[in-house]
């Protein structure tokens, strides 16, 4: 059953008994026959109930709990620095890209047998030795195509920095979920 409630007519001011589904409708008063529209709901929900009932219902079971304010900052704090953290990192490795330096293999290789021809056999064993003396075994690696010089280092240092502030973000959301509301 829907709750009733009393309206003045604008006219006569006597009460008319309206229900929230007759909101914005065309209404004849019947103490003086004029044609009035009903209030917006929000309007009649605000007027006093008729005969006796509430104007408002009572809630049925308990009242919704309200969610602890560390649950609330570990969530908006954690989603914040997941976000911006991610964002950054991604930029700042993509400009840490553009100042990489493409390497010529083919001239990097003839520079390197440039300067082993211009030593002797045994220069060159008396390099490797020294080389070697602090190192157990030597090791094989192959020139890279391309390199990092020192700018492109530091900002990619920047951006494993921002990924890892996204990491705590991400570890602070996921915390939030194991806060019990208080």
């Amino acid at each position: 059953m829907a709750a009733r409630y009393a309206y003045e007519c604008p006219e006569c001011h006597s009460t008319i008994e309206l229900s929230t589904t007759q909101a914005g409708q065309q209404l004849t008063c019947a103490g003086c026959s004029a044609v009035i529209t009903a209030p917006k709901l929000g309007v009649i929900k605000g007027l006093p109930a008729v005969g006796g009932q509430s104007a408002t219902p009572a809630r049925q079971g308990r009242a919704p709990k309200s969610g602890s304010p560390l649950k609330s900052w570990l969530f908006t704090g954690g989603l914040l620095l997941a976000v911006l953290g991610g964002i950054a990192g991604s930029a700042a490795q993509y400009r840490a890209n553009e100042f990489r330096v493409d390497i010529d293999f083919d001239a990097a290789v003839a520079k390197e047998m440039d300067l082993i021809d211009s030593h002797s056999p045994a220069e060159i064993y008396g390099i490797a030795v020294e080389s070697t003396k602090d190192s157990f075994a030597l090791e094989y690696s192959e020139v890279p195509y391309r390199t990092s010089n020192i700018k492109s280092g530091i900002i990619q240092w920047v951006a494993w920095t921002c990924f890892g502030v996204a990491g705590v973000g991400l570890l602070m959301l996921l915390g939030s979920f194991f806060v019990k509301n208080q």
